[in-house]
């Protein structure tokens, strides 16, 4: 059985939540509902939990802030929200999950399903730290990479090239081996689109700040700085073309 606590200031999406795990998630006790950021504070101090279902905007405050009063995150973190803006990208970046209001069955079910596999080897203290990071910044700067063995926290201004291998993505870095992550190529184009990445190829998408040169052809090649050569297609040229200023 899983002890859960929903911290959310609307109450009738509260009830939503709450009614959705009863029926659908019959293993998920909820043993509190909050609807400010102090009863939340005071709730977590008190109780053991196995998850924290945490709206992202709080009529007294952010959920944020309740997370950085934790030392230990010994739950698991299930965002909520029904806006699609910065924080939510932040969460993003940082692999953690997240469900958007108005809430589905289906969304609530894998979201809950993902939880019951959770382990502190999941690396959720890291991810939140990272979280509360980059939303200090004007820019979102790390990103969490998961792979078979866990999560590594990279610079996004470090990552040269991304390339398709399967339902997996390679990823080469500035320096060091390239990591398999568990995400298709498609999920790292939605997620970097406005980092100055470009979709150059079926199976490569690549950072435009680390190509060294263009080569000239049907769709010609890029070389990286990485040493790396990276083949263009015909159809995306025009478009690298703008993208690289040319």
């Amino acid at each position: 059985m899983l002890r859960a606590v929903i911290v959310e200031d609307e109450h009738h999406s509260a009830d939503t939540l709450k009614l959705i795990l009863k029926e659908y998630c019959p293993d998920v006790l909820v043993t509190n509902v909050c609807y400010t950021l102090k009863e939340g504070r005071k709730c977590l101090s008190e109780e053991q939990i196995d998850l924290l279902f945490l709206d992202i905007m709080l009529s007294d405050g952010s959920g944020f802030d309740l997370l950085t009063d934790q030392p230990d995150l010994r739950y698991k973190v299930i965002f909520t929200t029904a806006f699609d803006h910065y924080a939510l990208k932040a969460i993003r970046f940082s692999a953690l999950d997240y469900l958007l209001k108005p809430l589905s069955i289906k969304e609530v079910s894998e979201a809950v399903s993902k939880a019951r596999d959770f382990s502190q080897r999941s690396g959720e203290n890291e991810r939140i730290r990272m979280l509360v990071k980059n939303l200090g910044s004007e820019k979102l700067k790390h990103i969490a990479l998961p792979t078979q063995s866990g999560f590594n926290f990279v610079e996004v201004a470090s990552i040269v090239n991304l390339e398709a291998d399967g339902a997996y993505t390679r990823i080469h870095f500035t320096s060091g081996e390239p990591v398999l992550v568990s995400h298709n190529l498609k999920h790292f184009e939605n997620l970097l689109l406005d980092y100055s990445f470009f979709r150059v190829h079926h199976s490569h998408l690549v950072n435009l700040k680390h190509v060294s040169k263009y080569v000239k052809g049907s769709g010609g090649y890029l070389i990286m700085k990485n040493g790396k050569s990276i083949d263009v297609a015909t159809r995306r040229k025009e478009d690298l073309m703008r993208g690289l200023g040319v």
